[in-house]
């Protein structure tokens, strides 16, 4: 998926916004949830995290992960998996020590829609998906978040996760 806008006095220096412009949701055959970049992040830091106090931040900057965010389990409900989602989002800035503060989203018709605030967000992404596949051993990879992954027809028949997210997109996106 990518992010086509971050609007809200935080939107444009959120930092999922900054470490997540381009990503690519692994959803596994046992429901577990995970967010890597699929764009090169170097150079591009966030403020750091207190040696001892993880839920404050500091101006000593960070560089974005490299690497994929902690897994979020979920069960095979679509209200659960969209729900991974966001925790994985939340995981992946930080690798667990601090989630960020995205408490909202959606995934309609091929669009993902993330906020921080519930009712008055200071920050709200949206993601557009660009694709949804299986991958090597039946892992569902989203690079673009509005439809998961869960065509009856292209899931191996132990695949667990129960999506029905893929109606949103257009037939050309349209993989799963």
């Amino acid at each position: 998926m990518e992010l086509v806008s971050a609007t809200g006095a935080n939107g444009p220096t959120h930092e999922v916004a900054k470490c997540l412009f381009s990503a690519k949701i692994s959803i596994t055959t046992d429901c577990k949830v995970s967010v890597n970049s699929n764009a090169e992040t170097g150079g591009i830091v966030v403020p750091g995290l207190w040696a001892k106090e993880t839920t404050k931040t500091y101006a000593q900057y960070q560089d974005c992960p490299s690497a994929a965010s902690p897994v979020v389990t979920a069960d095979d409900t679509d209200a659960n998996i969209v729900t991974a989602v966001m925790g994985a989002l939340n995981k992946y800035v930080y690798g667990g020590n601090k989630d960020s503060d995205l408490v909202a989203i959606t995934i309609v018709d091929g669009v993902v829609t993330v906020a921080n605030h519930a009712s008055t967000p200071t920050a709200t992404l949206i993601y557009a998906i660009k694709t949804v596949g299986l991958g090597a051993k039946g892992v569902a990879v989203v690079s673009n978040p509005t439809a998961l992954l869960t065509h009856k027809h292209a899931r191996p028949s132990a695949y667990k996760c129960h999506l029905s997210l893929c109606a949103g997109l257009s037939r050309h996106h349209r993989r799963c």
